[in-house]
């Protein structure tokens, strides 16, 4: 059993598969093997690059797919640890241990563990790497030196733009949470500070002026792949989306049933109700925001000492504020969807509380850095941080063997078959109906929808397509094309939305999978 689910797993998997065909065989970096036959189809979801590369790897190591996604999230924690740990010793300045502490309790979260279902999430373990290196440029900038500058900046505006191609939601958090916190870091500098970084940023101009450049160019593939699916008119709807996912008071507590320390506290609060289901359980333990909140206090007395802290707190603050629905069912977030670029691709806001670590856990170490006690009380508040995050309720649910069974069973489409859509890949497709139920629920249904059948057939068409190479006319994602009607195989007139669209696209040598069928793989001409 594997981290990840049959659904979005299953997603990933076929994603980073994708990706290990286009270092092998030369495929098309954007044209992954589900909704064929249309273009830039990764852009339909997010392009999972990075993890794709020790995926790759691992695959070519001789890994299956499910082993070598194993791998990818090792590879991502590994980055998220290292990450935290150059930002609390090399960026802001920590003793090693407590460097080493803070990278500890940054990879073992109990919030990362909890959505490790939704892979892109790891994508977090590259901000503490940006985070460091803007740390590192504005202090060169400091320093005056040009050549630093111009290395570090250029450094965070490749790595910004390969954060953006790779997963959408974490750049767009700290993309807002920079907007805001740049003018509170202005505001809160003393004048003749504010005017030295003036100064310097003007000396420098060559150097800030030649990292917009390459950021500028950093971002095209993003923008190459994501505005032709955004002109399409890609976008949540406020009511079915983001309001639906808003965070309120408790989701800060519920912390997930299954965590050692505060497991009680969310059927407590009622914050552990079944829907949005586990979109709520983005809490934080009590005991890192108690710290948090007096580590903010000090900041607030301590300007010299605290460094950026403040600031950095004030700007996680402001997005909390304006992410959280406050009573009767008020959120500022609607001002943010409405005018902020971006936005309406973010529909679960609740997640920035797992991004909001990136800025939360530093404030906390810097805090016991710099302000002394005695080893023993540093030891006792660092075990408690670190047992409060311990959560036993982990999403193991992705089962390989299952998984192999099925991709062993139905086998490679037949040759003559130039593409192929899915009735059904597994035998025991169909008596999944509280699977199904739950995951309507999830989607604000009444419980009775055909979420799960919507779901099963079209990913593993993607999984099929991935692993053996041949293009699937199926798929699923968060917006799918605009003549995508493949949500109900079951449904009567299933074929005849088929038959309409190889019309449409003039495809020719499209096949059918139904392994309920005496024979499993059919021509579309004779599947009636």
């Amino acid at each position: 059993m594997l981290y990840g689910d049959n659904y979005d797993g299953m997603i990933e998997v076929a994603i980073l598969n994708h990706w290990y065909r286009v270092f092998t065989t030369g495929a098309a970096w954007d044209v992954t093997g589900y909704f064929y036959p249309y273009a830039s189809t990764l852009g339909y979801n997010d392009t999972y690059v990075v993890p794709g590369i020790p995926f790759s790897l691992a695959r070519i190591a001789g890994a299956d797919p499910f082993l070598a996604a194993c791998a990818s999230h090792v590879a991502m924690k590994s980055i998220g640890f290292v990450g935290m740990y150059v930002l609390l010793r090399r960026g802001l300045n920590v003793r090693t241990l407590l460097a080493l502490s803070g990278a500890v309790l940054f990879t073992t979260a109990n919030v990362s563990l909890l959505h490790m279902y939704h892979a892109q999430l790891l994508s977090v373990g590259l901000f503490p790497w940006l985070s460091f290196l803007a740390v590192r440029t504005a202090r060169m900038l400091h320093r005056d030196r040009s050549y630093a500058v111009f290395a570090y900046g250029c450094g965070f505006a490749v790595l910004y733009g390969v954060t953006a191609l790779n997963a959408f939601y974490g750049v767009w958090f700290f993309s807002l949470f920079l907007a805001i916190y740049a003018p509170v870091a202005l505001m809160l500098m003393p004048a003749n500070e504010r005017q030295a970084f003036g100064a310097a940023a003007m000396r420098h101009w060559r150097a800030l002026l030649a990292c917009l450049v390459v950021g500028a160019i950093a971002l095209l593939p993003m923008l190459l792949l994501y505005l032709p699916i955004m002109a399409t008119g890609a976008r949540h709807s406020w009511e079915s989306g983001p309001h639906l996912y808003l965070p309120n008071m408790l989701t800060l507590f519920n912390v997930g049933s299954g965590n050692l320390v505060w497991g009680r506290l969310p059927t407590l609060l009622g914050a552990d109700a079944p829907f949005p289901g586990g979109e709520t359980r983005f809490g934080l333990p009590i005991g890192l925001m108690v710290a948090t909140l007096f580590a903010l206090l000090w900041a607030g007395r301590e300007r010299a000492k605290s460094g950026i802290m403040l600031p950095v707190g004030i700007a996680l603050g402001v997005v909390t504020v304006l992410a959280l629905r406050w009573p009767p069912d008020h959120s500022a977030w609607w001002y943010i969807y409405s005018y902020v670029p971006g936005a309406s691709a973010v529909r679960v806001v609740s997640r920035f509380l797992l991004f909001a670590l990136v800025g939360i856990i530093p404030i906390v170490i810097v805090f016991l850095d710099r302000t002394p006690r005695r080893g023993w009380v540093l030891t006792l508040i660092l075990a408690g941080l670190l047992v409060e995050e311990v959560q036993l309720d982990a999403p193991l649910t992705l089962d390989r063997h299952a998984q192999l069974r099925m991709l062993a069973a139905v086998g490679p489409p037949p040759a003559q078959c130039s593409a192929f859509f899915v009735v059904s890949a597994r035998s025991a497709d169909f008596p999944v109906l509280a699977e199904s139920r739950a995951i309507d629920r999830a989607w604000g249904g009444d419980g009775i929808g055909t979420g799960g059948w919507s779901y099963r057939p079209n990913v593993d068409a993607m999984v099929l397509a991935s692993y053996y190479g041949r293009p699937t006319i199926n798929g699923i994602s968060s917006f799918n094309p605009p003549d995508w009607t493949f949500a109900n195989p079951q449904a009567a007139d299933y074929l005849d939305h088929v038959r309409s669209y190889a019309m449409r696209h003039r495809l020719h040598g499209l096949c059918g999978l139904d392994v309920r069928r005496a024979v499993s793989w059919f021509p579309l001409a004779h599947g009636a």
